[in-house]
């Protein structure tokens, strides 16, 4: 094959190449989906804590935890979707600050440990903590990892972190106004499936992308 017929095979072979939706629209499309499933976590699978309006009122630690929580997905959601597209190098800052939030909230049901909100306890109120959280990350997850694999993933350690913050750690917001437990508990029911979902998602990544 000469030349000429290698350029017009190659031609022949081109696909439409499909742009990268807006950055607006894929956040979008990301709180939609994690959205819809923290509310069926909260008002139809774990139900939604009586005492912790109360509980908001009393521990301004307990409000500061939840607000932890909520942050560090969207931050880490963000992250993932600007960082998957190259030349956005130069925004780290997002995976660091979506880390530091999730560390910020470990430390402090560390701390809990020692100075509890709530009675320290292995076992919450939410019997199934880390099988709802597991499962219904799941959702997220995959669109989370579809969109960014749909950009050109380069730094796919960070990504990968970054796509388990933000498909798991809403549902661990959710736990925090169902399961109302502190310190041991958190910890081990809580906060131990992110940490694994982790390790799964960047071997998940490694293989497909």
């Amino acid at each position: 094959m000469n030349n000429a017929d290698l350029i017009q095979q190659l031609v022949k072979d081109l696909k439409p190449v499909r742009t990268l939706a807006p950055l607006w629209q894929r956040v979008s499309l990301y709180l939609l989906a994690t959205i819809g499933v923290a509310l069926i976590e909260m008002f139809v699978i774990a139900k939604i804590h009586p005492e912790v309006y109360l509980a908001f009122r009393n521990s301004p630690m307990f409000l500061i935890e939840t607000l932890l929580i909520l942050g560090t997905p969207v931050i880490a959601a963000v992250g993932a979707l600007v960082l998957s597209v190259p030349g956005n190098e130069n925004k780290q800052w997002l995976q660091y600050s979506a880390v530091a939030v999730f560390l910020l909230f470990i430390g402090m049901n560390l701390y809990n440990i020692f100075d509890p909100i709530f009675p320290n306890s292995i076992k919450g109120h939410n019997d199934y903590c880390m099988l709802d959280i597991i499962s219904l990350g799941f959702i997220p997850a995959i669109l989370l990892f579809l969109i960014v694999r749909k950009a050109a993933p380069l730094n796919w350690k960070w990504l990968s972190g970054l796509i388990t913050l933000g498909a798991y750690a809403p549902l661990v917001a959710v736990q925090q106004v169902t399961c109302m437990a502190s310190g041991p508990h958190v910890l081990l029911a809580h906060i131990t499936p992110v940490l694994l979902m982790s390790v799964a998602i960047y071997y998940l990544g490694r293989k497909f992308i």
